[in-house]
C-alpha cells in the first residue's frame, strides 16, 4: 500500500511530477501543431498565400520546439 506509507508517496509523487510536465509539454505542442495544420488547410482551400505564409512560419517555430524537446528527452532519464 504505497499511499499508506507518507515517505513512498512522497518519493512516488516526486517521479510523477517531471513526468506530468513532460506530459503537458508534450502535449501542448501537439495542440499547437494541430492548430497550425487546420490554419495551413483552411489557407490552402481558400489559396490565400498571406495565411500559408504566416502557418509556414509557425510551423517552423514549432519544429523548433519540438527539436528541442527531443533533444531534453534524449538527455533525461527520470525513472
Amino acid at each position: 500500500q504505497v499511499w499508506q506509507d507518507i515517505k513512498k508517496s512522497a518519493e512516488v509523487n516526486k517521479q510523477i511530477a517531471p513526468l506530468e510536465k513532460k506530459i503537458q509539454c508534450f502535449l501542448h505542442l501537439r495542440h499547437q501543431l494541430d492548430e497550425v495544420i487546420a490554419l495551413w488547410d483552411l489557407a490552402s482551400e481558400e489559396k490565400d498565400t498571406e495565411l500559408l505564409e504566416s502557418a509556414s512560419k509557425d510551423i517552423l517555430k514549432i519544429e523548433k520546439k519540438i527539436d528541442a524537446f527531443e533533444f531534453e528527452q534524449m538527455f533525461t532519464h527520470e525513472l
